[in-house]
This record gives C-alpha cells, sequence and structure tokens, in this order.
C-alpha cells in the first residue's frame, strides 16, 4: 500500500484493531487503535478520523480509560458533522452516558439523553429511540424507580422489534436479568424465557455467564455450579478490554451467591485496584449498580476482609447516597451491617442493627423481596447474637439498669413496685450469673449493654 495513502492505512488499521478487540486481544487493540488514530489525525480525513476514534475508544471500554474515553466522545460528536458516518454523533452521546454514568454524574446522563432525543426526532432513525429507551431504563433502575425503568426497557424491545433489531433481543433480557438480581429472585417463566434466549445468543463469556447466574436465582444451584466451572479461573487471565469488566463484575455475583470463596477471591484480586467510581465501562451501560465500592466490599467480606470491607461499604453509602442511588445506598447499608457483625464487636451492634433496619425498610419500599429476606434474616441474627451477650432475665436487666443508676434495693423496690428481698434475690442472680461480686461491676456492664 502507498505510503502516502494514510487516511486508507488508517482505516484499516483500525479495522484490525476492532477485530483485536472484539476477539479478547486487549493490549494489541489498544496498540493498533493508537496507531490507527496518529495515522487518522495525520490524514486530516474526517471518516478516517472517525474510524480511528471509534476503534480506539473501543480498545478502551474499560473501567480504568475514563477520561480518554471521555475526550474520544467528545470528540465524535464533534467530527460528525463533517464526515460521511450520520451515525457518528449518536455513537459520540452513547458514549458520553456511559462516561457520565462512571463519573455518577446523572446531570450529565440527563444532558446527554437529550441529545440522543433531539438526533432520534430530527433524523427519525429507530436505533437512536432503542438507545434513548434503553439508557432511559439504565437509569431509572440506578434511582429505584423500577416500574419506570421495566417500562423503559419495554418500550426498547419495542423499538427493536419496529426496526426489525433481532439482535437486540439479548440486551432486553440482560437488563430483565440484572434487575432480578438486584431483587434477589426471578420467577420460573421469566427465568426459562432468558434461558431460551441465552441458548440462541452469540457463544462469548459474557452471554455463557448469565446462565449459572440464572440458575442460581432460580434456586437450582448445583446446576449453577455445574455451569459455572468453566468461569472461575477466568479472573487473572482475560485482557482487559470490551466487556472485561462486565465478565469479570458478573462472575463476582455468581460466586457470592454460590459461596464459592475462591473465585470471589480472584476477582476481589482483580477489581479491588480500580478507582472508587460508578459502575459502567464504555461499552454501552445495560445496568448501572451503583458505587463499584459496595460490590467489591461485598467480595472483601465473603473472602475475609472485614476491615476492608467496612471501608468500602463506608465509601459505597456516600457515593450512592450522593447521587440518589437508593437501591445501591440500601444496599450498601446492608453490607456494611454484615461487616460489623462479622467484626465480632459487640460495641458495633446497635449500629449494625439500625443500618440492617434502614435497609430492610428500603428493600420493603422498593419492592426488593430476596434482598428483605436476607435483611430480616441479619435482623435476626443481630438479635440472638444480642440476646446471647445478655443472659439475664428481663427482670434481672431492669434491676441491673436501676443499678447503673446508682439505686438502691429499697428505691429499686419502690420503683419497681417489688418487696426488697425479692430485689436481693434478683442482685445475688445477677451477680452469679455475672460472675461477678460487687454492684459497681454490675452497674459498669449495665452501661455497657446500653451502648449494644
Amino acid at each position: 500500500m502507498p505510503a502516502e495513502n494514510t487516511a486508507l492505512r488508517a482505516r484499516l488499521r483500525a479495522r484490525q484493531a476492532i477485530v483485536a478487540a472484539e476477539t479478547g486481544a486487549g493490549n494489541r487493540a489498544r496498540e493498533l487503535s493508537a496507531e490507527a488514530l496518529s495515522l487518522a489525525e495525520d490524514s486530516r480525513d474526517p471518516d478516517a478520523l472517525l474510524d480511528g476514534i471509534h476503534a480506539r475508544h473501543l480498545s478502551l471500554s474499560a473501567p480504568q480509560f475514563l477520561a480518554e474515553r471521555r475526550e474520544l466522545a467528545t470528540r465524535a460528536c464533534q467530527v460528525a458533522h463533517r464526515a460521511d458516518q450520520p451515525l457518528a454523533e449518536l455513537w459520540g452521546h452513547v458514549w458520553l452516558v456511559d462516561v457520565a454514568f462512571q463519573d455518577g454524574d446523572l446531570g450529565a446522563v440527563d444532558y446527554e439523553l437529550g441529545c440522543i432525543e433531539q438526533f432520534a426526532a430530527y433524523r427519525k432513525h429507530g436505533l437512536a429511540w432503542w438507545h434513548l429507551y434503553r439508557l432511559r431504563a439504565t437509569r431509572a433502575a440506578l434511582v429505584g424507580e423500577l416500574d419506570a425503568a421495566v417500562a423503559h426497557n419495554e418500550a426498547a424491545r419495542e423499538v427493536a422489534a419496529r426496526i426489525g433489531a433481532v439482535s437486540t433481543t439479548g440486551m432486553y433480557y440482560a437488563f430483565l436479568n440484572q434487575l432480578a438480581l438486584l431483587r434477589g429472585t426471578i420467577d420460573r417463566e421469566t427465568g426459562e424465557a432468558a434461558l431460551t434466549v441465552l441458548r440462541q445468543a452469540p457463544d462469548i463469556p459474557l452471554v455463557r455467564v448469565f446462565v449459572p447466574e440464572i440458575h442460581a436465582l432460580l434456586g437450582d444451584y448445583d446446576l449453577a455450579r455445574a455451569t459455572f466451572e468453566e468461569f472461575r479461573h477466568m479472573p487473572g487471565t482475560v485482557e482487559v478490554g470490551p466487556r472485561w469488566a462486565a465478565l469479570i463484575i458478573q462472575i463476582g455475583f455468581v460466586a457470592l451467591m454460590l459461596d464459592d470463596t475462591e473465585t470471589a477471591d480472584r476477582v476481589y484480586q482483580e477489581m479491588s485496584g480500580l478507582p472508587p467510581r460508578y459502575a459502567a465501562d464504555g461499552t454501552g451501560v445495560v445496568f448501572c449498580f451503583g458505587s463499584t465500592q459496595w460490590m467489591i466490599g461485598d467480595l472483601a467480606l465473603a473472602t475475609g476482609r472485614v476491615g476492608e470491607a467496612i471501608h468500602r461499604y463506608t465509601d459505597a453509602i456516600e457515593m450512592n447516597a450522593r447521587i440518589g442511588a437508593r437501591p445501591f445506598l440500601a444496599l450498601s447499608r446492608f453490607g456494611l451491617a454484615k461487616a460489623l457483625v462479622a467484626s465480632g464487636d459487640p460495641g458495633d451492634l446497635r449500629t449494625a442493627r439500625s443500618l440492617a433496619t434502614d435497609a430492610a425498610a428500603e428493600f420493603r419500599r422498593l419492592g426488593l423481596p430476596g434482598r428483605l429476606t436476607d435483611a430480616d434474616a441479619l435482623l435476626a441474627r443481630i438479635d440472638s447474637t444480642a440476646r446471647a451477650a445478655n443472659p439475664l432475665s428481663p427482670r434481672e436487666s431492669e434491676v441491673a439498669s436501676l443499678i447503673a443508676l446508682a439505686m438502691s434495693n429499697r428505691q429499686i423496690a419502690e420503683r419497681l413496685v417489688l418487696s426488697e428481698r425479692t430485689v436481693e434475690g434478683h442482685v445475688r442472680s445477677i451477680l452469679a450469673k455475672l460472675g461477678y461480686s460487687t454492684r459497681t461491676e454490675i452497674a459498669t456492664w449495665s452501661l455497657r449493654q446500653a451502648t449494644l
């Protein structure tokens, strides 16, 4: 090929980069796309430049490359009007939605959705309407508007059917699967329908990993373990690139559902070094799970890193509260409650109970039955632990609390309308059960219990 034909060389390099990215050669894709973009810039050909931008963006579709993806998306919007590629502007705005989700900037998400709507209306382009509805579904689910999210997902499906975009069916079911994961349960009919679609979908790891996930949600754990086996050693072996983050996250979710701590540890090693942002990676966000910190917190807790989990959940609570991500704020609070219980410090039980109670109330409001069951179970465990830490009967506990107020036996008898001899009997019983010999020790114990 003549060296002077720079634009054609750029476009060929871009095509090679896309093929490399789509076949899992992420490192090679980044090398080729950098060369393609450089050649395209030298050529000053807007179509070559857009091809270079497209290839470069795809090769950088992972959480680690947010800043460069933001720049590429902005450039795509700017160059689009000079090129013979009418969809380039749409790509740019869709990419910028991903950037905004990862930043946790819902104002920017809404702005870009407005741009996509304008493009769809002006161009009368069905694919643009499909993107608009599916991204509205993602945004609605993020903030807990689950009925609206389902409605937008259905609207996207109707548009896809109208324009004959059969390939988008997988995205429709992927959204429903992730909604079921959020709810912690899936009904048998929806689960079986999703499995049928998955059998007809492209045979790639990110598609196949939903099979064990659905089996686990359906409660078919033996089948889930059998179909999950191929994924257990993927973390650490898959090159960073398109769909890397989504695959690793889904492997992590399934590992947690199956109590597979070995695989959870591998996923933790992959994700723990990522900066604290929100769940998106540039490949076209289907479902945003809020702050990645709560997911990493779950992995840390499952692998025995309790202190790390507490740190991650604390960050996640602040991050999800900041953007109004109600389901994931509740999950972050629930995670922190679990971590505090796991720490084994009786002084943390009161805080854990408050967090779990708040999470359970939100799960109930949002209609997340599986999560609510988990929260109720944790509350029962907290109450059981608190009872085990207090061997006294309710009446003895009451007497101990009055001793902590420096009351004499006579004063306690008058307060509780008991005989003084009965109070003396309670005091002797308290001393025996606690292994103490003085009222001061009872008072100290009672004050400590009041903090639990």
